[in-house]
């Protein structure tokens, strides 16, 4: 059975009403889901394909487009968080530095289940950005059982005021890592990539970074650097700061370069009400990949060169061929 709705749902299987695990168990029939917005941005992302060699069949799907992209057509974006979220909000405000929140409450579930909707309206504005398919980042188990995602994440607010998701895009220097901190009302949109093996220097790191930067807009970003196998951060800075003078991201406490860099966009909001914290969201998150996540690119060692002392061999080769065939076929030793 497929349904079609203007609710979200991150794979076909996650059903935004039934419990799929528990539908498996009492019927025989499958269960799967796709939004009104899922589907006109699968026929968008169709239009950019080779796919259509009739040119009827393209015709039919710029009208499927076309319809579903006008506002009479009744399609809807997630634009606001459901359940108490104004609650939500206020008893995360009181809450001690150890104390955590029933991840069971109602609060927190349906605060989780509107991010989860949010998110993948979200991949879905990215993948008709960028003219192809965005993913949402999930392991294994949560892709498997929206429930066991949905336990995860509320454990996560529950316990730490947090909402994330990372998406993966197709070629991206690495995953779009996005971080709602509800207590502290701020968002962060940031990449994490692995440092540049051949620089040596903090500088030379920075360097590598601002020329790939160099017509981004600085404004809100900030620049972190990892050291050692935990990849714990050790230092930050504001990115103008970081382009201008790089040695304050070297850290007294580790030696040699980073192993990570991360360039971030901070965002704080005065008032986190439930539609300014998904506007905000969808501003944030499409500007830090047109400014910084669309330009980056991961560093890759170079490929191994032949040495100089194979290069001698070969020379060294092809003059006794040279050699031989000129003696008819007899290659003379030369004593010295």
């Amino acid at each position: 059975m497929i349904t079609i709705s203007n609710d979200f749902a991150a794979v076909p299987h996650h059903h935004p009403v039934f419990n799929p695990a528990e539908s498996r168990r009492k019927a025989k029939a499958r269960i799967y889901h796709w939004s009104w917005t899922s589907i006109r941005t699968h026929a968008e992302l169709m239009l950019h394909t080779e796919e259509f060699e009739n040119a009827t069949h393209r015709l039919l799907i710029q009208e499927l487009t076309r319809f579903l992209s006008h506002s009479s057509s009744g399609v809807k974006r997630f634009e606001k968080m459901a359940g108490d979220w104004a609650g939500l909000l206020e008893a995360l405000k009181r809450k001690g530095p150890r104390d955590k929140l029933d991840e069971s409450s109602e609060q927190v579930v349906d605060a989780v289940a509107s991010w989860h909707q949010e998110t993948r309206d979200l991949a879905l504005q990215l993948s008709r950005s960028v003219k192809d398919q965005v993913e949402i980042k999930m392991s294994r188990e949560a892709k498997k059982d929206s429930q066991a995602r949905i336990a995860t994440d509320a454990n996560k607010l529950a316990s730490h005021d947090i909402l994330e998701v990372e998406f993966n895009i197709r070629n991206a220097a690495a995953p779009l890592a996005v971080v709602a901190d509800l207590r502290g009302h701020q968002v962060s949109v940031g990449m994490k990539l692995p440092a540049h093996g051949g620089r040596k220097t903090m500088k030379g790191q920075i360097g590598w970074l601002r020329q790939q930067l160099k017509n981004s807009n600085p404004q809100d970003m900030t620049i972190y650097a990892y050291w050692g196998k935990n990849k714990r951060k050790t230092a930050d800075g504001g990115m103008t700061e970081v382009f201008e003078s790089p040695e304050i991201l070297d850290s007294s406490a580790s030696k040699g370069t980073p192993t990570h860099l991360e360039i971030r966009l901070n965002r704080y909001m005065k008032t986190m009400g439930a539609k300014n914290f998904i506007s905000t969201l969808e501003e944030v998150v499409p500007s830090f990949y047109k400014e910084v996540g669309g330009k980056l690119k991961a560093w890759q060692p170079p490929p191994p060169k032949i040495s100089k002392d194979r290069d001698r061999e070969v020379q060294g080769e092809a003059s006794l061929e040279e050699t031989t065939s000129i003696n008819g076929g007899q290659a003379f030793e030369v004593n010295t």
